[in-house]
């Protein structure tokens, strides 16, 4: 990003601004990217239980009994 900016400031002669579409996306790019990173760092297992952490949805499912 910081090259772009060098490229952008270069050819027009002024900073690049935070509300540029381009500058913005990145950001938003960098920050689900940052949350991706934190969840992949988290442990695999709560803490407080010993449980695997569950998804949305899946406290509500039963438990399917093996067929014979």
């Amino acid at each position: 990003m910081e090259r772009r900016r060098e490229a952008f400031r270069a050819k027009t002669g002024r900073e690049m601004s935070e509300d540029n579409i381009w500058l913005a996306q990145r950001r938003q790019e960098q920050r689900a990217l940052r949350k991706i990173l934190a969840a992949l760092e988290q442990p695999a297992l709560d803490a407080a239980n010993g449980q695997a952490i569950r998804g949305a949805g899946v406290a509500a499912r039963t438990e399917v009994e093996p067929r014979d």
